[in-house]
């Protein structure tokens, strides 16, 4: 017997996916890891997770996971030296990406080439997140 589908899940499936891709499935390419034989299937199962704010839909029709899969544990504060147990305590999970891209929807990655920004402490191979905009600032944040 199948296991039933919960919203739970099939978030997982599309976090997982998320994971590994660094995007979101398109409903074809969920039809396969939801174990379903169509889209209207995996169309019931996306509004479910709209309404359940689990998943949003942006005006293109882009889907996105409302809480990011790439949170890290934010455990407290340490003094230099070694930590204590007290300190190890979970204080609040924080997803990076909240707090370097803003405008999700228009940011992007791209690798860096080349050594003129060393400088600015940018080095061949870092990533730099790139956000689209009327015109460049040529500000580093």
């Amino acid at each position: 017997m199948k296991e039933k589908r919960t919203l739970r899940s099939v978030r997982k499936i599309l976090i997982v996916f998320f994971r590994e891709t660094r995007r979101m499935p398109s409903y074809a390419e969920m039809i396969a890891p939801l174990g379903v034989r169509s889209k209207s299937v995996v169309y019931f199962w996306v509004e479910k997770l709209i309404a359940a704010g689990l998943l949003t839909r942006d005006e293109k029709g882009r889907l996105s996971l409302i809480q990011r899969p790439f949170a890290v544990a934010l455990l407290g504060s340490v003094r230099a030296g070694f930590p204590s147990p007290e300190e190890e305590a979970l204080c609040d999970i924080l997803s990076m990406d909240e707090y370097l891209i803003t405008r999700p929807e228009a940011s992007f990655l791209l690798q860096v080439s080349g050594d003129s920004m060393n400088g600015a402490g940018i080095v061949e191979g870092d990533l730099v997140i790139v956000e689209r905009g009327e015109s460049p600032r040529g500000e580093i944040s």
